[in-house]
């Protein structure tokens, strides 16, 4: 199992970028790495491991079986938009972004609740 500061941290990083995409334009993209850290942070803790690389579906199914469906659906949802606007012709709008950011803030949320109990 990972070390429980090395979850904390990244739950932490996670929450610090979510605070912050409320002040800046790229607030799609800081969801999206939010929801990412918060998603590490939750393998990390609960697997020992967390998926590096472009291997979407495989990090999806890691978090499915560190907790649940439903979690997976936020990670599942900011990896699409991840790559949409990676290599997507459409700048995300200002609803895009608010839902990214929703998905980040529940990610955080079952991140904090995994590592603190």
């Amino acid at each position: 199992m990972a070390s429980c500061c090395t979850g904390r941290r990244l739950r932490l990083h996670a929450r610090r970028v979510l605070r912050d995409s409320s002040r800046q334009p790229a607030s799609s993209t800081n969801g999206c790495r939010a929801g990412i850290a918060a998603s590490d942070a939750i393998c990390g803790h609960v697997l020992g491991y967390k998926l590096i690389g472009e291997a979407h579906g495989e990090a999806t199914a890691a978090l499915r079986s560190a907790s649940d469906g439903s979690t997976s659906k936020h990670l599942d949802t900011l990896l699409a938009a991840k790559s949409a606007q990676s290599y997507g012709d459409r700048l995300p709008t200002h609803a895009d972004a608010a839902r990214y950011v929703l998905h980040a803030r529940r990610l955080v949320d079952a991140a904090e609740h995994v590592i603190d109990g």
